[in-house]
């Protein structure tokens, strides 16, 4: 599932409204310890031979060292050492004659070939960085701090955010771990004792970080994603340790300042318009909770419980968003900027304008690019125009090769424009004459920015015709003619 389908499914909490989502990098500990363990070890070969023998009902020193070809003082030398391990037991027939028999623990060591003894070995574990519990993440699905930033996903902090120190481990916790990881060749059978602690290595664990606003009174929630399925576990450790007004990458929705103006960002006459066609919209907040509603009745577990029940809220929800979608102005979920941005690059006919503050390669991807010169070569005249300042000093290397690939298929193709604006505050996208959208969205960086916070994004999706058809000549007019 893509973040905006995870998104779209769990924006149904009730009271609450999602305002904003992303991939996240959560705080995972992988632990290098020194523990004392139960072990294997291999017996030698002349005691497996000797263990062997008496299995096959040989019990005295004479018949085992003349079926194994062994002298004497060799055999002795070994049953002593079986002795002492308590393998083996005698029986005194005379002064000078006993015999030898395997003891239960003896009898199941001839059969495996192998002695389990208490040994110390190291062990690997990872401990979660905010539930601060164990937990059995694959190493290999987990960022380096360097791979995290490399793929544009900021972190979440650990709490606290030292490593865990040995006393702050149980055992009874690492002990589950091991045993869940006991496929491995190097597992141990039983773990006895964690001894020391010789590395602790900060890693990530990618998940999606939901956002949600309370209706009445604005208080906020956070709740994290992985593998498709929300972590309870995790939202109450992070909710615990008020992980919203601690962590950087929530600030950003601490900050309720209002949006622009309509005025300022459409100007007086088309604002006016779009403000009397809105009213025609009045319905659009109580469809998306109707939508929020039946996404909340949709689960595997309610599917199992009542699947009529279930089915009659997928037919509900397919109802309410096909009259949501058909509203000529509405609100816009925060999940619905990526793929309304994807449908337009595959699905524009004339004319295409996308204004967005910055370029990340989180964003301008192969795949972006890839659709970007279809859509050129459909005869598509394309707009993008970008930049807040005077440079690109702050450009990650990435990004600008970005840029410079945008730069130079603008260089290729008189149907591209880009444009250095300078001031894009306003984030647009402009469809044909189909719909328009003014939003606090980044169209071209949502992704892809490790330093970028979670802000409450807005949107309006504005599908008039000759507003659509004011607003793109108003928009356009910004961008140069070629000479």
């Amino acid at each position: 599932m893509t973040p905006e389908e995870i998104a779209q499914r769990f924006d149904n909490r009730s009271g609450y409204k999602l305002v904003s989502y992303g991939l996240v990098g959560l705080p995972v500990f992988r632990i290098t310890a020194i523990a004392t363990c139960l072990g294997r070890r291999d017996l030698a070969p002349i005691d497996e031979f000797i263990l062997r023998a008496l299995a096959a009902g040989m019990n005295t020193i004479g018949d085992i060292a003349g079926v194994l070809g062994l002298d004497l003082i060799v055999v002795e030398s070994s049953l002593s050492e079986l002795l002492r391990a308590e393998f083996i037991r005698t029986t005194c027939l005379t002064a000078r004659d006993f015999t030898i028999e395997l003891t239960g623990r003896g009898a199941q060591v001839a059969r495996n070939q192998e002695i389990v003894v208490p040994m110390e070995q190291t062990i690997v574990f990872t401990i979660d960085g905010l539930t601060r519990k164990p937990r059995l993440y694959p190493t290999e699905g987990l960022y380096k701090p360097r791979e995290l930033r490399d793929a544009g996903m900021p972190e979440v902090r650990a709490f606290p955010s030292r490593p865990p120190e040995l006393e702050g481990i149980d055992l009874k916790d690492v002990i589950d771990v091991v045993r869940l990881d006991a496929g491995r060749a190097d597992s141990p059978r039983q773990l006895l004792r964690i001894n020391s602690l010789e590395r602790r290595d900060r890693l990530y664990l990618e998940a999606i970080a939901l956002a949600y606003r309370a209706d009445t009174g604005g208080a906020l929630q956070a709740s994290f994603a992985i593998d498709g399925r929300l972590s309870v576990q995790h939202e109450q450790a992070f909710a615990r340790n008020n992980g919203i007004e601690k962590t950087k990458l929530f600030s950003g929705l601490l900050d309720r300042s209002a949006g622009p103006a309509l005025d300022k960002v459409l100007g007086q006459e088309l604002s006016a318009k779009l403000k009397k066609v809105s009213k025609e919209s009045k319905d659009a907040e109580r469809l998306h909770q109707e939508a929020r509603d039946a996404r909340a009745r949709i689960s595997p577990r309610m599917e199992r419980v009542d699947a009529s029940a279930t089915k009659a809220a997928h037919e509900q929800l397919v109802a309410v968003d096909a009259k949501i979608a058909a509203l000529p102005v509405r609100p816009l979920a925060v999940y619905e900027h990526a793929p309304l941005l994807k449908r337009a690059l595959e699905e524009a006919e004339r004319r295409l304008l996308i204004v967005s503050p910055w370029i990340r390669r989180g964003v301008v991807s192969a795949g972006f690019m890839k659709a970007l010169r279809q859509c050129v070569g459909r005869g598509v005249s394309v707009f993008i125009g970008y930049g807040i300042g005077e440079d690109e000093r702050d450009e990650a290397e990435w990004d600008r090769a970005a840029r410079q690939e945008l730069e130079e298929l603008a260089r290729q193709s008189k149907l591209l424009r880009l444009e250095r604006l300078g001031d894009t505050h306003a984030k647009v996208l402009i469809k044909d004459s189909e719909f328009f959208v003014i939003t606090s969205f980044n169209w071209l960086s949502f992704r892809g920015d490790p330093n970028q916070t979670f802000r409450e994004e807005w949107g309006t999706y504005v599908g008039v015709r000759d507003m659509v058809d004011d607003y793109f000549n108003q928009m356009v007019s910004r961008f140069p003619e070629r000479h």
